[in-house]
């Protein structure tokens, strides 16, 4: 049997620039919680408002799981490819991934990198890697900087909850 990553390709379009989002958090708990809740897959299921919804096959965070948030307007068939606890993840978009369009966004990679700080809090870093048409570039950046605004707004709650119901188990 072939490996799972081999369904992915360095497809370049030729109708499309690269286009790479970066944002940092810093979360005021210690870098296992932050590891143990960007890992739990009820952090994304449980956000998302109908028609979206977010799946991984099987429902776990490890390499090898296959994940797909879609809705109206959004396929993104991904494949989790490199965790490294508690520093490290990346999950690799499959070909045929789109935002709006196959011929205007498609997302290829999401990095998130985790950091402990000298005062017991975490630096959070994500890169987002896409495909984009040129018109649209500054509107994909706008967008991202307003959805991951309001992932700046809940992490540290979000965070704090999951911690306190692993404690509890």
């Amino acid at each position: 049997m072939s490996e799972p990553f081999s369904l992915i390709t360095d497809y370049e379009p030729t109708t499309l620039i690269k286009h790479s989002f970066q944002r940092s958090f810093l979360v005021n708990s210690d870098i296992l919680d932050v590891w143990r809740w960007i890992n739990d897959p009820h952090t994304f299921i449980d956000a998302q408002l109908p028609p979206y919804r977010v799946e991984f096959v099987p429902e776990r965070f490890e390499v090898g799981v296959l994940n797909n948030h879609h809705g109206p307007g959004l396929n993104l068939p991904a494949i989790i490819t490199v965790m490294k606890e508690p520093q490290y993840r990346e999950m690799r978009y499959l070909y045929g991934s789109y935002v709006m369009s196959p011929r205007i966004i498609r997302p290829t990679l999401i990095q998130f990198w985790l950091e402990p700080t000298d005062n017991g809090t975490t630096q959070l870093r994500l890169v987002l890697e896409s495909w984009v048409h040129p018109w649209v570039s500054s509107l994909w950046t706008a967008f991202q900087k307003l959805f991951w605004c309001g992932f700046s707004l809940t992490i540290n709650r979000g965070v704090a909850r999951h911690a306190r119901r692993i404690e509890t188990l």
